[in-house]
């Protein structure tokens, strides 16, 4: 770091010494050897590639012609080729391609580029929704054979994407979740909609909660009779064989999604508690709950609440809704 300020000042001295050196004669007053190797190819009417090879020839004179290029070099080139370095310096299998003769080097750099814009714009039209796995699933459509197919596509794909949903799925559980697949592109989701998904029960909440709760700004989940609770369950050390998550014998604590801005869970028949953080949340949609007995939300955002058909939901509970300073509609019919 000195050696680099160093330099720096006294290229800024050269030059508000003289404005009108070339960028032969500057280079020529820090780096003398480099200039001088440069000037002897520079008129030769070389490509890049064939300068650099010029250049860099003495400096690759050795037995192994397939010696690495160093990693100042490589950093440099990166620059001009215009490729995010850290990007590559961060991916073990890019930077493996790396390790190639100053002959190769560009060529690699080259594919390297193409690869990347490639795919950025792919990213791109995934994110402005023109990429197939945001589309639409809905299982009724679908014979439980190809429901099957379906799942093991879509969950087993590297490719992310924005949005997820696969409504009035029959198999939909924990196991998808857990995926490899899905937990390398989770970041990238922020819509989920599993309305309808009849096999999806509590412990698949906590997959889907644990895998893209950080990053989810909608969620729906209506019409999963399975689902009894949605929270976060710590289970007891004894009880962490068990398949499915016992609530009343764990320890529940809020569920926190903090870009949450949506949620909806309408008729969901056997819903009896819901504990959740939701600092950004601000519409409800809970209609139609009729078991239903606890709702506690940890929120100063919601705008508006539809609390339909929920008889047996805690005063309470309904009552510290109203305390919410930007609550503009509230619905409690029925």
């Amino acid at each position: 770091m000195e050696n680099l300020y160093r330099k720096a000042h006294r290229l800024q001295r050269e030059v508000l010494q003289n404005p009108h050196l070339t960028h032969i004669e500057l280079l020529s007053k820090l780096e003398p050897y480099v200039a001088k190797s440069y000037g002897k190819v520079l008129d030769q009417g070389l490509t890049l590639k064939g300068r650099f090879c010029s250049v860099t020839k003495s400096l690759y004179q050795r037995r192994n012609t397939r010696d690495a290029i160093s990693s100042i070099n490589t950093k440099e080139i990166l620059n001009i080729l215009e490729i995010d370095a850290y990007a590559l310096i961060a991916d073990h299998e890019r930077r493996k391609l790396l390790c190639t003769g100053p002959h190769e080097a560009l060529d690699r750099f080259q594919d390297l580029r193409q690869n990347i814009k490639a795919e950025n714009e792919a990213l791109i039209r995934r994110l402005e929704g023109g990429w197939v796995l945001d589309k639409k699933w809905d299982m009724t459509i679908h014979t439980p054979e190809e429901e099957k197919n379906i799942l093991n596509v879509l969950f087993d794909d590297k490719t992310p994407h924005t949005s997820l949903e696969f409504v009035n799925s029959r198999y939909l559980t924990k196991e998808h979740f857990n995926t490899l697949a899905f937990q390398g592109r989770k970041h990238h989701i922020t819509s989920v909609d599993l309305r309808g998904a009849q096999a999806f029960n509590n412990s698949g909440f906590k997959a889907l909660h644990n895998a893209c709760g950080d990053f989810l700004e909608y969620l729906n989940l209506s019409c999963c009779p399975q689902l009894t609770f949605v929270g976060h369950v710590e289970n007891p050390p004894w009880i962490k064989s068990l398949t499915s998550l016992d609530v009343t014998s764990s320890q529940v604590f809020p569920a926190y999604f903090p870009s949450l801005k949506r949620l909806v869970m309408k008729e969901c028949a056997n819903r009896q508690e819901i504990q959740l953080q939701t600092p950004l949340l601000e519409r409800l949609d809970l209609p139609n709950c009729p078991v239903l007995q606890c709702l506690q939300l940890d929120n100063t955002k919601l705008m508006e609440v539809i609390l339909t058909h929920n008889s047996n939901l805690k005063t309470l509970d309904i009552a510290l809704l109203f305390t919410q300073p930007f609550l503009r509609q509230i619905d409690l019919q029925g």
